[in-house]
């Protein structure tokens, strides 16, 4: 696995600018994935590398065009879920690389790198000052998971959210497929944020996501955890 954390580390350290957007993201991802499945095997160390190499290589074409970090996650974590339905011989259960250096991870392409810079600010803002780590997720597609509780559980728990002793941590999952929100908390930020008042933040969130404007409505939360804690 150590070639994993190489690779990740050299690409926080490139170049980052703005992301151009295709039309045809999904159809690159598609084909990239039935290209490392024809070329997988039973080891899971090599479809790992297999993996890693390509995103590796796709991520670097472009890195004078787009935010790395931000490409990196995308493409890693869409070819994974490409991965999972399509190709039989895929053993890894889980996403070949996490969210160590991200606080917002935008799976789907929901926010402008605008929004995107500014979540960032300021959940990077908010941990300073309150020793908490707090993650948004965007995404449109929870494949293989069946409801965005479940996917906001089992990510926290694989990414090990709550990595300040001293308040813990927060996932915030925008399932924008079906327009809903999960607030999850680790078990010490739970006795200062309970899960009623993270219903509440989020209904009072909604009305947001009525009118698309997913940004303001994760702004909104992250503000309102910030007030509560």
């Amino acid at each position: 696995m150590k070639h994993l954390i190489i690779i990740f580390f050299f690409l926080i350290f490139s170049c980052k600018s703005q992301r151009i957007t295709t039309t045809n993201e999904l159809d690159k991802v598609g084909n990239l994935a039935t290209e490392l499945c024809e070329k997988f095997d039973g080891n899971l160390e090599n479809q790992i590398k297999l993996q890693t190499d390509l995103i590796q290589k796709e991520v670097l074409r472009d890195s004078f065009n787009q935010d790395v970090v931000r490409n990196l996650n995308t493409l890693n974590y869409r070819l994974t879920r490409n991965l999972w339905k399509n190709c039989s011989k895929y053993k890894l259960k889980s996403y070949s690389l996490g969210s160590l250096h991200t606080r917002v991870l935008d799976i789907d392409n929901t926010l402008s790198i605008d929004e995107f810079e500014k979540l960032e600010s300021k959940i990077e803002e908010i941990e300073s000052l309150k020793n908490i780590q707090i993650i948004i997720v965007t995404i449109d597609d929870l494949f293989p998971y069946k409801n965005v509780t479940e996917y906001s559980i089992e990510q926290g728990n694989y990414w090990k959210i709550g990595k300040y002793p001293e308040n813990g941590g927060v996932i915030i999952v925008l399932d924008k497929n079906d327009r809903k929100i999960r607030i999850s908390t680790d078990n010490t930020l739970r006795q200062k944020l309970t899960d009623n008042e993270c219903d509440l933040i989020v209904q009072n969130a909604m009305s947001y996501l009525k009118d698309n404007k997913y940004f303001n409505g994760l702004l909104e939360i992250v503000n309102e955890i910030n007030k509560n804690i």
